[in-house]
């Protein structure tokens, strides 16, 4: 029995017009929500597609990322070559005078130093 039909019935009671132990009526008609036999409504919950959804987005996000970030470096392999001006992932910048398949030689002002090829982080100008 909820606050508000007890209110009801034990106001009631008082005047006289119903026992204050009677029931509250019901007046839904048969088949709707509240009536006897009917299924219950569903309730409000948790829901894994809710927390699915998100995860599966940022998942896709991050794979074209790096399908694009691939691609770029490689790009940027392709144009390693010797005379090229290039950048370190340190920050130092250089000119290439050796390209192998897994290390570059940049020299820099005075001295050379061999790099792995993915230490290179930027190809600044190829030359003709």
């Amino acid at each position: 029995m909820s606050f508000d039909s007890f209110l009801t019935t034990s106001t009631l009671a008082q005047a006289g017009a119903v026992a204050p132990d009677a029931a509250p009526a019901t007046t839904a008609a048969p088949g709707a929500p509240g009536a006897a036999g009917a299924p219950p409504a569903p309730q409000p919950g948790f829901n894994p597609l809710l927390l699915a959804l998100p995860i599966g987005v940022v998942i896709v996000m991050m794979w074209f990322t790096s399908r694009k970030d691939k691609k770029k470096r490689e790009e940027m392999a392709s144009k390693l070559q010797k005379g090229a001006k290039v950048t370190t992932i340190g920050g130092a910048r250089g000119k290439v005078t050796e390209v192998t398949d897994t290390e570059v030689t940049v020299k820099f002002d005075d001295c050379s130093i061999t790099f792995l090829r993915s230490a290179i982080q930027t190809v600044d100008e190829v030359p003709a």
